[in-house]
Protein backbone atom coordinates (compact mmCIF):
# COMPACT_ATOMS: atom_id res chain seq x y z
CA UNK A 1 0.00 0.00 0.00
CA UNK A 2 2.85 2.15 0.82
CA UNK A 3 4.93 1.38 -2.82
CA UNK A 4 1.31 2.64 -4.18
CA UNK A 5 1.05 5.43 -2.23
CA UNK A 6 4.68 6.50 -3.23
CA UNK A 7 4.26 6.09 -6.51
CA UNK A 8 1.69 8.14 -6.89
CA UNK A 9 3.46 10.79 -5.43
CA UNK A 10 6.43 10.61 -7.88
CA UNK A 11 3.98 10.06 -10.62
CA UNK A 12 2.18 13.76 -9.12
CA UNK A 13 5.42 15.44 -8.72
CA UNK A 14 6.79 14.48 -12.33
CA UNK A 15 3.43 15.73 -13.92
CA UNK A 16 3.85 18.94 -11.59
CA UNK A 17 7.28 19.29 -13.13
CA UNK A 18 6.89 18.68 -16.78
CA UNK A 19 4.06 21.02 -16.23
CA UNK A 20 5.99 23.83 -14.59
CA UNK A 21 8.61 23.26 -17.25
CA UNK A 22 5.97 24.18 -20.02
CA UNK A 23 4.85 27.42 -17.90
CA UNK A 24 8.41 28.45 -17.79
CA UNK A 25 7.87 28.67 -21.69
CA UNK A 26 5.15 30.39 -21.12
CA UNK A 27 6.31 32.80 -18.92
CA UNK A 28 7.97 34.98 -21.49
CA UNK A 29 4.38 36.23 -22.84
CA UNK A 30 2.87 36.82 -19.90
CA UNK A 31 3.46 40.31 -19.81
CA UNK A 32 1.92 41.11 -23.00
CA UNK A 33 -1.28 38.53 -22.07
CA UNK A 34 -1.40 41.24 -19.14
CA UNK A 35 -1.32 44.58 -21.37
CA UNK A 36 -3.68 43.16 -23.42
CA UNK A 37 -5.72 42.59 -20.16
CA UNK A 38 -5.27 45.77 -18.80
CA UNK A 39 -5.99 47.20 -22.39
CA UNK A 40 -9.71 45.52 -22.61
CA UNK A 41 -10.54 46.69 -18.81
CA UNK A 42 -9.41 50.14 -19.80
CA UNK A 43 -11.16 49.84 -23.08
CA UNK A 44 -14.60 48.50 -21.31
CA UNK A 45 -14.55 50.84 -18.95
CA UNK A 46 -14.28 53.58 -21.34
CA UNK A 47 -17.15 51.95 -23.46
CA UNK A 48 -19.31 52.26 -19.95
CA UNK A 49 -18.21 55.80 -19.47
CA UNK A 50 -18.95 56.94 -22.92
Amino acid sequence: MFGLRLFFAFVLCLSAWRWLRALGKHIALLPYFHIAFNIKLLLDGYCKWE
